[in-house]
């Protein structure tokens, strides 16, 4: 079961899982937080930050999603923050050829930006 914790300050919206980004988890996450990030998103905020810390395992699933979430807050000029990433999350988004896009300090994409702590 994954575990989603928010904080949102203003301008920013931080997420914290907890879990394994895989499996039924990821379609019932994308169904949440789509709509709740789409809603920050149009309301003022700009800079979405997930900390991944709490993340056990990442699959194909939670891969798409996190490309998904990438490419619509990129699409509202917002910047994606991913954070604290174990061994293995890292391991499998570098397999799966997105860590780049996903991690890099100064990826453009569309007017967004992706960067990792």
């Amino acid at each position: 079961m994954l575990i989603i914790t928010v904080e949102t300050h203003a301008a920013n919206v931080n997420f914290f899982l907890d879990g394994p980004l895989s499996g039924a988890a990821v379609s019932e996450l994308a169904r949440i937080w789509r709509a709740r990030v789409e809603s920050l998103l149009h309301s003022g905020v700009r800079r979405v930050r997930l900390d991944l810390s709490g993340v056990s395992d990442v699959d194909a699933a939670g891969v798409g999603e996190l490309i998904h979430l990438f490419k619509m807050v990129a699409a509202a000029g917002g910047v994606l923050e991913v954070e604290r990433l174990s061994p293995r999350v890292r391991h499998v988004l570098d397999v799966a050829g997105v860590l780049g896009l996903l991690t890099a300090g100064d990826v453009e994409y569309a007017g967004a930006r992706s960067t990792c702590r």
